[in-house]
This record gives C-alpha cells, sequence and structure tokens, in this order.
C-alpha cells in the first residue's frame, strides 16, 4: 500500500525502466496503530518485464503521504530473498533484478528500504 502521492512518484521515477502500470478497483481497507481507517478505491499493479512475468500491487490511500509498503505476500510474487544477519539485511530476487545483491539500508524506526 502506499499513498496516491507515493504512487504518483514511484509511475514517475521509473517510467523508463521497462515496467508496466495498471490502476485496478479495489475494496481494501486498512486499519493504523492511531485506529485511523482508510478505504482504498484503486490499486496500482505493476508489471516486470520477466520470464515468467512477475507483478506486484500497491493499494493506494487518498489520505497523508505513506510510503510504498510491501507485504510478505508481495514479496513472495517477486521472488524476494532476504539474507538477515547481525550486519543488515542484503536482498536479491532473480526474477526482478538478476543474480544482483543489494544491502538495505534502514529508516530511522530500523525498518528495512527495499528502493525499487
Amino acid at each position: 500500500m502506499g499513498s496516491r502521492v507515493a504512487v504518483n512518484a514511484f509511475c514517475i521515477a521509473t517510467v523508463n525502466k521497462n515496467l508496466s502500470f495498471s490502476l485496478e478497483k479495489s475494496d481494501a481497507s486498512f486499519g493504523f496503530a492511531n485506529s485511523q481507517q482508510s478505504q482504498c478505491t484503486e490499486c496500482l499493479v505493476v508489471g516486470f518485464p520477466t520470464e515468467p512475468p512477475t507483478y506486484t500491487v500497491f493499494q493506494i490511500i487518498e489520505e497523508g503521504n505513506v510510503p510504498l509498503l510491501m507485504s510478505i505476500k508481495q514479496m513472495m510474487n517477486l521472488f524476494f530473498k532476504l539474507d538477515c544477519h547481525p550486519t543488515g539485511v542484503r536482498l536479491t530476487s532473480p526474477s526482478t533484478m538478476g543474480e544482483k545483491t543489494f544491502e538495505l539500508p534502514f529508516t530511522s524506526t530500523g525498518h528495512v528500504v527495499v528502493d525499487l
């Protein structure tokens, strides 16, 4: 999921990356730690030019400026492999990024960041 602002920024930043995009209807809802609820009416489907084809889906939140957050299911769709060790986290995704391995940075709150 992510805010409309984050989804638009992602689409602009990846326009020349051979990804396909489509907006589809959604009826997902999310609850947040502050008890706020958000209903999604659209989602962005991102297709990767791989064989076999892979994709991921981002539910679009209209409120605020939420970064794109990926669920375990999304990571599974993209064949992510996370190597967690005491000094950091490494990511490989043979189907979408080849055999490259990336050391992932952390946010100030300790979350791992994947720069798609």
